[in-house]
């Protein structure tokens, strides 16, 4: 048996949803540094991983109960492809699906002329979105569920300056 305290869980669920903050950074010099092909899709998969763990450590912590955060959930179509994604990411494939279990992440071409630079994108159900544009949808569905339940985090993340 371990020790009592284990260094990931010393700070909690807010420790996990202010590390989310560190993955814009990330994949964005991974983009920059020419990893693209493995590392830069590795790190939006982890990213959409630890995106929706923030809700079983919310409902484990006693923070917020889990159905009012699946609720939540349900009715945002950014956090549904990011369950899957991340379900689907560990588990090979989806018996319960949000959205969509046979949903496709590929890479697009962003100026099919130019050919040189291309993007991460899934599509899910009707939805087509870049994989970077998701992650800031799912940032934003987190911030704003913390904001309307008014829990208190000891830093403070300037998510604005990962916009483009």
């Amino acid at each position: 048996m371990g020790m009592p305290f284990s260094a990931e869980k010393v700070r909690g669920w807010t420790g996990l949803y202010l590390s989310l903050a560190d993955w814009p950074d990330r994949i964005r010099e991974c983009h920059k540094s020419g990893n693209q092909n493995r590392d830069e899709l590795t790190f939006y998969l982890c990213f959409f991983s630890q995106a929706y763990s923030v809700r079983d450590w919310l409902h484990r912590q006693r923070i917020v109960q889990s159905n009012e955060i699946d609720a939540a959930i349900r009715g945002d179509p950014a956090m549904q492809i990011c369950r899957d994604i991340c379900n689907r990411y560990k588990h090979y494939t989806l018996s319960s699906p949000s959205l969509d279990g046979e949903f496709s992440i590929q890479r697009r071409l962003v100026d099919p002329f130019r050919g040189d630079e291309w993007e991460w994108t899934v599509i899910a159900d009707k939805h087509n979105l870049t994989l970077w544009d998701l992650m800031m949808r799912c940032i934003d569905f987190w911030e704003a569920l913390v904001a309307a339940h008014g829990l208190s985090i000891d830093d403070k993340v300037d998510w604005e300056s990962y916009r483009d």
